[in-house]
């Protein structure tokens, strides 16, 4: 024989069970801690007077207002770190 469970009783138990993890995990004393910033360094094409520079500026800007400052961008122009074009391997 099948026993029928009201919506109201499962309705009911549902926020309880909610309601007690909230609680549990709101007053647990756990506080998350923030983490450092990811740095990456970036080097583009472009020397620093080209107008596709400043739109680079731009972009790095756009990158770390929206990332929330988690993730900052230290963008050099070309030359500053290798040749134009050329590529530095760790």
């Amino acid at each position: 024989m099948q026993s029928v469970v009201s919506l109201k009783v499962v309705v009911a138990l549902a926020l309880a069970v909610g309601f007690v993890a909230y609680f549990l995990g709101a007053h647990s004393g756990s506080v998350a801690t923030p983490q450092a910033p990811i740095l990456w360094k970036v080097q583009s094409a472009w020397p620093p007077t080209s107008i596709v520079q400043d739109g680079a500026k731009l972009l790095v800007e756009t990158i770390e207002k929206n990332s929330g400052g988690r993730l900052k961008l230290d963008l050099s122009p070309a030359g500053a770190v290798v040749p134009p074009f050329e590529t530095r391997t760790p």
